[in-house]
């Protein structure tokens, strides 16, 4: 079994991996226990009995024994995770599920990575460049299906069509789409298909503020600091201005920065200007930055 990620608990290494998989002996040996005396429990036996019936499976899908190098031993899916730890002298299932968790999120990155594949997104979809709409490639390969027929009832419904549909993130509308069952947003899609990545720590920015717009040349990959630049008012300011609010408790107008403080004035316009320079000094804002909602 080939792990994707390992915890460690009270020094002792235990590895997880992609299907909610958990190194059952690797766990037990923590508590000086072996794990395959629990699977010749009478009351195990007759309890995953029951489980692979009712999985209408013919051999127990909740057990594998690895005998290779690579975290060999015996290995328990989620489902059986309660049943073990009411063997174990403590309840460690929360430790647990958090690494199965932990796992889950790395096997998608790793999904959403492969579907990123800029010959792969070309085979999947075409790109109208003028209005930054992506569509379903009527030619899709039938080799990205397993079964014809699926691919038959595919091109059907969605040869040509506009993939994905919009979802709302904050007051934004976004597009959002399924490669695969691999959700994405569309335009990190389209950054993809031209070849440019999106690094960790980093975000897509649509300089026009319309999520919907997913252009080449309305996108742009930017920390989120300057992605903060080229946003609009907040619907919440009651000054007009960013950046500007008055305090009662001082009878003032503050005037302030992301985590720095640039005054308090008794006219707005002062409050109003001291943001504007310290805009300036700054660099980097659009013309659209504190423009109203």
């Amino acid at each position: 079994m080939k792990a994707n990620h390992e915890q460690t608990l009270d020094g002792v290494k235990v590895a997880f991996a992609k299907g909610e998989w958990f190194n059952a002996s690797q766990l037990a040996s923590r508590f000086g226990k072996d794990a395959s005396a629990w699977l010749k429990m009478s009351c195990i036996k007759d309890r995953i009995t029951l489980l692979t019936k009712a999985e209408g499976a013919s051999r127990c899908p909740f057990v594998k024994r690895v005998r290779s190098n690579d975290n060999p031993g015996i290995w328990l899916h989620y489902d059986l995770l309660a049943l073990f730890c009411n063997w174990l002298p403590c309840d460690v299932s929360e430790w647990v599920r958090e690494g199965v968790e932990v796992s889950a999120d790395i096997d998608e990155s790793a999904e959403k990575l492969k579907k990123l594949d800029r010959e792969y997104l070309w085979e999947c979809f075409s790109y109208d460049a003028d209005e930054g709409v992506l569509r379903w490639n009527a030619e899709r390969p039938a080799k990205h299906f397993r079964h014809a027929v699926r691919y038959v009832k595919w091109l059907e419904e969605n040869g040509g069509k506009a993939a994905g549909s919009a979802y709302q993130a904050g007051s934004t509308s976004y597009v959002r789409l399924s490669i695969d069952g691999v959700k994405l947003p569309g335009h990190t899609v389209v950054l993809a298909m031209h070849g440019i990545t999106v690094p960790k720590g980093m975000m897509v920015d649509h300089l026009n503020g319309d999520g919907i717009d997913n252009r080449l040349e309305n996108l742009r990959v930017v920390t989120p600091q300057l992605n903060s630049r080229n946003r609009r008012m907040n619907p919440n300011n009651t000054s007009g201005a960013n950046g500007v609010y008055w305090c009662e408790k001082r009878r003032r107008w503050i005037a302030q920065g992301p985590k720095i403080y640039l005054g308090a004035y008794k006219e707005k316009s002062e409050a109003i200007r001291a943001r504007k320079n310290w805009e300036k000094r700054e660099g980097n804002f659009t013309k659209r930055h504190g423009l109203p909602s």
